[in-house]
């Protein structure tokens, strides 16, 4: 709709928390909506949650490649075990 409103050379913004900023972009791209963050201020106790909750939900939205990642990290390590024991 913003194309056929603007045209394909459109600006354009959207504010959310500081903390969201990093995910909305990745949502953002993948909607092919080309537009940048504004991060709002939140308020410092609630950080430590809100970079959790990110961390988490960014690892959901890769989860294939996260657990490929994770998976060879497991065999590389199952592999040098198993050098070290019978070497």
């Amino acid at each position: 709709m913003i194309t056929q409103r603007f045209g394909a050379n459109y600006r354009a913004i959207f504010v959310s928390n500081g903390y969201h900023i990093f995910r909305a972009g990745l949502v953002a791209r993948q909607a092919g909506f080309r537009a940048n963050g504004i991060g709002a201020r939140t308020a410092r106790y609630f950080l430590p949650n809100a970079f959790l909750r990110e961390f988490a939900a960014i690892m959901v939205m890769h989860k294939r490649l996260h657990l490929t990642i994770a998976g060879i990290l497991v065999a590389l390590a199952i592999m040098q075990a198993a050098l070290r024991l019978f070497s």
